[in-house]
């Protein structure tokens, strides 16, 4: 097996784990998702986005973040996005345990400086 399959075989497995924990509709084909690791300046052990591109439901693309096995500082990050989260100050936490974190993934705007109106 090839590196390039077994990292294929790794985001098949991540996005399964992703439809599985957002309680996306079950016939949701980890295939048909487009899975990719984001590596620049993360702290955690593997940050991934994962989109399901024909969606009809909400969100429809994610981010997972997964931690190194530290159950106190694992728990104080989770602490942390869902005190976040819950004010509005970062991403809404859709799924998490003590050693990784689901959230909806916010879209950027093209120009943060423009005010509308």
């Amino acid at each position: 097996m090839s590196t390039q399959d077994t990292a294929l075989d790794q985001l098949l497995k991540i996005s399964a784990f992703v439809i599985k924990h957002v309680n996306w509709p079950a016939e949701v084909d980890p295939s048909a998702c487009q899975t990719s690791e984001l590596k620049e300046g993360m702290s955690a052990l593997g940050v991934f986005t994962v989109e399901c591109p024909n969606a009809n439901f909400i969100p429809a693309k994610v981010v997972l973040k997964r931690y190194a096995d530290k159950p106190l500082k694992n728990k104080r990050i989770v602490a942390a996005s869902k005190a976040f989260s819950q004010v509005g100050a970062a991403p809404a936490l859709i799924a998490s345990a003590d050693n990784w974190v689901i959230e909806a993934l916010l879209a950027r705007s093209k120009n943060p400086t423009q005010k509308s109106g």
